[in-house]
C-alpha cells in the first residue's frame, strides 16, 4: 500500500470516530513522517454544569400573614385553603444567585429546578394522617423584591409574574424538577432576578405538599441546575500553511486555543483569544509543521 493510501485511511477511520463524539476540551495529536502529517483525535467530554442552592427561601401562611413557624423553616409549604374562606393556604418564594453562573446567556443549554418534596406528614389519633394531599403546583418567576425575617414575607409579598410551568407533585421523598431555562437565561441577559414563586393550581382544593428549604442537609437543599452548551469536536484538515482546525462556535462569542507539546505536564500555552464571526469557525497553527506532535485544547473565554 502506497503512503498516500495509509495516510488517507487513518484520515477516513479518525473521521468516523469522531462523528460519535461530543466534547468540551479536545487533545489533537500531530506526527510528521516523511514531510506528511498523520493525525489521529483523542475526545474527551464532560459537559459544564453549576448546581447553585437559594440564597432566601421562605414560604407563607395566610391565616397569620407571615412565614410558617417552628420546625417548619425546614419545609417550604405550598398548600391551598380548601375553601375560599378557609384562608390557609401556604405559598413558597426560592432566590438564588444567577449572577454566580460562570457563562453567558448564549451558551446555557438547560437550566432546571429541582425540589425535594419532604415526608412532612403527622397522624393525629382518632383523626387520621394530615401534611400530605397529592395535587399540582405552578412555578412562576417573582415579580417584585422580598425578604425573609421572623415576619416576612407576608402574604402580599408574593407576585406571581411570568408563568413557567406546572409539576405534579403526587409522592412525597421523591425529587421534582421543572424546566426554568428561560427564566434563567432572561435573568442573565438583565432581567431583575427576583426569584420564583410556588403555588397551587387550584387555591381551593385539598392539595399540601412540603418541600425542602435551604436550612435542609445539603442533599436534599433546592438546587438551579443550570447546563452549559458543549464545545462541539473539531474537524481536523491539513493546508499547506500548517495543522488547521474548524469547530461550530457561538457568533460573537470569544474562544481561546491552548497549544502543548508535553500535554503529560499538564503545561499548555494559550493563543490569543479569537472572536467568532463565523461558524464553522477555522484557525491554522503553522507551528504544527515544524513539531514531532502538537496538542490542542479549545474552550470558551
Amino acid at each position: 500500500m502506497l503512503l498516500k493510501e495509509i495516510i488517507k485511511t487513518n484520515r477516513s477511520k479518525t473521521m468516523k470516530q469522531k462523528k460519535h463524539h461530543k466534547l468540551n476540551k479536545s487533545y489533537l495529536r500531530v506526527g510528521l513522517l516523511l514531510g506528511i502529517t498523520l493525525v489521529a483525535v483523542q475526545n474527551t467530554y464532560a459537559q459544564e454544569q453549576v448546581t447553585l442552592t437559594p440564597t432566601q427561601d421562605s414560604d407563607s401562611y395566610q391565616f397569620i400573614n407571615a412565614p410558617t413557624t417552628g420546625q417548619s423553616i425546614l419545609t417550604l409549604g405550598v398548600s391551598s385553603s380548601c375553601t375560599a374562606s378557609c384562608g390557609h393556604s401556604q405559598k413558597t418564594l426560592i432566590q438564588f444567585n444567577t449572577s454566580s453562573i460562570p457563562f453567558a446567556s448564549s451558551e446555557v443549554d438547560s437550566a432546571v429546578l429541582r425540589l425535594w418534596a419532604l415526608d412532612n406528614t403527622i397522624t393525629i389519633p382518632d383523626f387520621g394522617t394530615i401534611g400530605f394531599d397529592p395535587g399540582t403546583v405552578e412555578v412562576y418567576t417573582q415579580g417584585s423584591s422580598w425578604f425573609v425575617d421572623n415576619a416576612n414575607p407576608k402574604w402580599n409579598a408574593h407576585d406571581a409574574d411570568q408563568f413557567i410551568g406546572s409539576i405534579n407533585v403526587s409522592a412525597i421523598e421523591a425529587w421534582y424538577e421543572i424546566d426554568v431555562t428561560q427564566a434563567v437565561k432572561d435573568w442573565l441577559d438583565g432581567a431583575s432576578n427576583f426569584g420564583f414563586e410556588i403555588q397551587t393550581a387550584d387555591e381551593f382544593s385539598t392539595q399540601t405538599c412540603a418541600f425542602a428549604s435551604m436550612e435542609e442537609v445539603e442533599s436534599l437543599k433546592p438546587k438551579l441546575v443550570v447546563t452549559k452548551i458543549p464545545v462541539p469536536a473539531p474537524t481536523v484538515f491539513d493546508p499547506v500553511a500548517g495543522f488547521g482546525l474548524e469547530f461550530d462556535a457561538v457568533i460573537g462569542n470569544q474562544v481561546i486555543v491552548s497549544t502543548s507539546d508535553t500535554p503529560e505536564d499538564g503545561t499548555f500555552t494559550d493563543m490569543s483569544p479569537l472572536t467568532i464571526t463565523t461558524s464553522p469557525f477555522s484557525i491554522v497553527d503553522p507551528m504544527s509543521l515544524t513539531l514531532d506532535k502538537r496538542f490542542y485544547t479549545i474552550r470558551y473565554d
